[in-house]
Order: structure tokens, then C-alpha cells, then sequence
């Protein structure tokens, strides 16, 4: 690094090596789509079953973690 005002090349000095893409497939229970509402029609308050995820290395992008618990539904989540 002595030599100053040599020319250095730096047009890949940010490539990424490590670039992964993830795709994940997400359906939703048929139990938890229908919202159930007072003065609305069942059918007018359904949400939708398929949800694709597309995950990257971008930063400050946070990760959600969904699960399913075998039970009832549990009021002390």
C-alpha cells in the first residue's frame, strides 16, 4: 500500500459472494380465514389461503417465524 496514486480496480470491490435466495411457501388453516364478524357476511371477510415469502441478504430486513400449535387456540400467547 506504499505506492500512492497507483490506479486500482474496485468496479466488484462490493460484489457479494454469498448471495442465497429462499422462497417459501405459507398456507394458511382453513379454520383462520374465515373472520367471523357481527352485521358483515362470512364471505365478505375471508382472507386469503396462499401466501409466498421471497427472503434476501438486504440489510436491516428482519425474519418472521409463524408457527402452529397442535391445540385449541391458546389464550396465553
Amino acid at each position: 500500500m506504499s505506492d500512492k496514486g497507483q490506479d486500482v480496480d474496485l468496479t466488484r470491490a462490493k460484489q457479494n459472494t454469498g448471495v442465497w435466495l429462499v422462497k417459501v411457501s405459507f398456507n394458511l388453516n382453513e379454520d383462520l380465514t374465515v373472520v367471523e364478524c357481527s352485521g358483515e357476511k362470512v364471505s365478505s371477510v375471508r382472507s386469503p389461503r396462499e401466501h409466498p415469502f421471497t427472503m434476501q441478504t438486504v440489510g436491516g430486513q428482519s425474519l418472521a417465524v409463524f408457527t402452529e400449535s397442535s391445540g385449541q387456540y391458546n389464550d396465553g400467547l
